[in-house]
């Protein structure tokens, strides 16, 4: 048979024609039509007379209304069976006095457990989210009278649920106590735990609890209702109850723990008193922990001290709450909720263009070991500290250790007018009211000299008049300045304190209590020959013996980078020189230990590192921006 022959314009039509169905036969194939649900389920379904149906199925939501529906399943969804270890699903049905409590957002709950109670509950439902609202939404303006188009808008709401994040904080502010001298086993520990309701992925998962403080660092991710358990066991040995603190924020942690030792340092001590700073400050703006318009005249750290041998807070030491009901030293607070009344100065000061935020800690008992620890109470971005508040409980920063001296001649300095950078202890007497001046005001005369030396020099001339094209005038007086201050203000240590580095002084001469330092303290360094050696029997500073009559202590020498610093920052003209080694040098000046945890010499703003600083960026005065610029010898010790 033959086809008849088609013109050219008939040609294109048929096959636009034929590319037209066959894209219609495919869209209809790689569609989700609703062809499936039009066989009639019902002749295919068994009759079982002995299991009736559940309400649930297609069959028997025709025959409830869909409002009795929906309590059924929220009915359903809120009936929890606890699965945390050691507690029984029939005993809680039967314990109507530990129904869960409710959490809510930045909210803190305050409850106390005694060990072997059965474990308090508590739940947090998320709020509904915008995913689910605008899915239910679309489920009421729609008919749900067909079974078909009912069951798809299910199906179109689940992926829509949107997983929600959850925060869960936990603060142990008291726990009980011994009631042995020596208890036989150690506290047992409170325990938190969560499980998702309704999901058996996410039973009875633990958030680790540690010195005190428990949180989780990534989110809990889930879209239903969390349950968590709070439990302890009992001890034979211990009376009481634990205290703690329990919030969950659905934006970000209630409470933090920052684990960064460098931020915050240990400078120095006296009897009685210790001084202690921390990092730059712009960082905390940096790393969001202040907002970034700070005001640096605002001092925005607390601080907490305790005894060592203090067990109220062993075991709590990164509980906030926790500090501020058992430090005997709570300073810088926002919400004044402690018992601590010690005093404590707190300022800010200038480290060259960085502010940092120092705490002159008063009432300690000499000879004592102390523990400190940073806090930002609340969230420095906000005004308000505490329940209600994103971040309310705050930030902690592990615990810096340090001890006080024992002898007394040794006091703290610091926030000095002109020897700006002084901060730390120096020989003293207790009957000396104005320490701080003194010393100050020797540096001061001392440096006007120098001046009037160093203005004879052509500092601002040519360049090939200069006497350097690397260094200036300028750089020499910076130089001198710090070598001055480091010399004339000695950096004092206990005489009784063995360490190699240090330099006797005044070893003739009595205590300020009477007594004579005795060879037991001092070994070695009562020889005839050293008694009359000027390096030991009197200070570096004659006038120091004059005026304050400290006694005998030890000095921590300054460092010979100041001396070598300053010889290539000055003129040659002023005829700078430093001691030779093996000529006066070793009772002269001191080396950088390498050892950062030991300040083996002198130089204004040095610290004393936390002991696990290695681990992480140290935070040095070099860093915050001080020139760490060098000085010259004292010509009585060349």
């Amino acid at each position: 048979m033959q086809f008849p022959k088609l013109t050219p314009l008939q040609s294109r039509f048929a096959a636009s024609c034929a590319a037209s169905l066959v894209l219609v036969i495919l869209y209809f194939t790689l569609s989700n039509p609703h062809f499936a649900y039009a066989a009639d389920v019902d002749s295919i379904i068994h009759e079982d007379h002995n299991h009736p149906r559940s309400p649930h199925s297609n069959e028997a939501r025709h025959q409830y209304p869909n409002s009795e529906l929906e309590l059924e399943i929220e009915e359903r969804a809120t009936r929890y069976e606890s699965d945390f270890v050691g507690v029984d699903r029939s005993v809680i049905g039967r314990a109507p006095l530990n129904d869960p409590g409710n959490l809510e957002d930045n909210i803190p709950v305050n409850n106390s457990i005694v060990g072997g109670d059965l474990p308090q509950i508590w739940t947090y439902k998320f709020p509904s989210s915008p995913g689910r609202r605008a899915a239910e939404e679309e489920i009421s303006s729609e008919d749900q009278g067909n079974d078909t188009d009912y069951n798809e808008l299910r199906r179109r709401l689940i992926p829509r649920q949107a997983v929600d994040s959850l925060w869960i904080t936990i603060n142990i502010c008291d726990q009980p106590s011994p009631n042995v001298s020596t208890p036989a086993a150690p506290l047992p520990p409170l325990t938190l735990a969560y499980s998702e309701q309704g999901s058996s992925s996410s039973s009875n998962i633990p958030i680790d609890i540690v010195d005190g403080f428990g949180g989780n660092l990534n989110p809990i991710q889930a879209s239903g209702t969390l349950v968590f358990s709070v439990q302890a066991s009992a001890s034979q040995y211990y009376n009481g109850s634990y205290a703690y603190q329990l919030t969950a924020s659905s934006e970000a942690p209630y409470g933090t723990y920052q684990d960064n030792s460098s931020y915050f340092n240990f400078v120095d001590s006296d009897t009685n008193s210790a001084l202690i700073m921390t990092g730059n400050i712009s960082d905390g703006a940096a790393l969001n922990l202040l907002p970034a318009n700070w005001n640096t005249n605002t001092p925005p750290y607390s601080i907490f001290v305790y005894n060592q041998n203090d067990t109220a807070i062993q075991g709590m030491q990164r509980s906030i709450c926790a500090l501020k009901k058992h430090a005997q030293v709570a300073g810088g607070l926002r919400s004044q909720n402690t018992t601590a009344a010690k005093p404590v100065d707190i300022s800010t000061r200038s480290i060259s263009d960085y502010p940092v935020q120092q705490f002159y800690i008063q009432g300690l008992n000499g000879s004592s070991s102390y523990s400190a620890v940073l806090a930002l109470d609340g969230n420095a971005s906000l005004p308000t500290v505490g329940s209600g508040t994103l971040g309310g409980s705050g930030t902690v920063w592990p615990a810096v250790d340090f001890t006080t001296k024992s002898d007394g001649n040794c006091q703290i300095l610091y926030n000095l007018s002109f020897c700006s950078d002084i901060a730390y202890a120096v020989p003293s007497n207790p009957d000396m009211t104005d320490l701080g001046a003194f010393y100050d005001n020797s540096s001061q005369s001392l440096y006007t000299n120098f001046d009037k030396s160093l203005q004879q020099i052509p500092c601002n001339t040519t360049a090939s008049a200069q006497y350097s094209l690397a260094v200036t005038c300028d750089d020499c007086a910076r130089a001198y300045k710090k070598w001055l201050c480091a010399v004339i203000i000695p950096r004092c240590e206990d005489f009784s304190n063995p360490a190699p580095y240090l330099q006797p002084r005044n070893i003739n001469q009595t205590f300020i209590n009477g007594t004579n330092p005795s060879v037991e303290l001092g070994g070695n360094i009562f020889d005839v020959a050293n008694q009359k050696f000027v390096a030991f029997s009197q200070s570096r500073n004659a006038t120091l013996d004059e005026v304050v009559k400290p006694g005998p202590y030890k000095e921590i020498l300054p460092c010979i980078d100041l001396c070598y610093g300053l010889v290539r920052s000055c003129p040659a003209s002023l005829q700078f020189a430093c001691p030779l080694p093996g000529k006066g040098q070793n009772m002269s000046y001191g080396n950088v230990a390498s050892d950062p945890a030991n300040v083996t010499c002198s130089d204004p703003g040095a610290y004393w590192p936390s002991p696990n600083a290695a681990s992480v960026p140290v935070v040095s005065w070099g860093q915050m921006g001080i020139a760490l610029t060098i000085a010259v010898f004292l010509s009585v010790w060349v």
